[in-house]
């Protein structure tokens, strides 16, 4: 779920930094668990907690103001868990 070049469901063209900026001031405690994670937590040799995928990992967060609590998801899940919440 590449964000680079399109824009997501907000709208917004990820591949500028003017909207990154525009994320983070709106969502401050999700910026921050973002980053926290993504330094924290590798997704090295893990597997997706739904299917077991081993490849295109990234870390979901159920709650953002708990930065280190994630589940490790395939983007193919992850992006099914979001179209869930819809």
């Amino acid at each position: 779920m590449t964000r680079m070049g399109r824009p997501n469901r907000s709208g917004l063209d990820w591949s500028t930094s003017g909207a990154r900026k525009q994320w983070r001031g709106r969502h401050p405690h999700s910026a921050f668990a973002h980053n926290y994670a993504r330094k924290r937590i590798s997704v090295e040799g893990k597997l997706c907690e739904r299917c077991g995928a081993t490849e295109n990992l990234v870390r979901h967060h159920p709650n953002y103001k708990e930065a280190l609590s994630v589940v490790i998801l395939c983007k193919s899940c992850h992006q099914k868990l979001h179209g869930e919440k819809s």
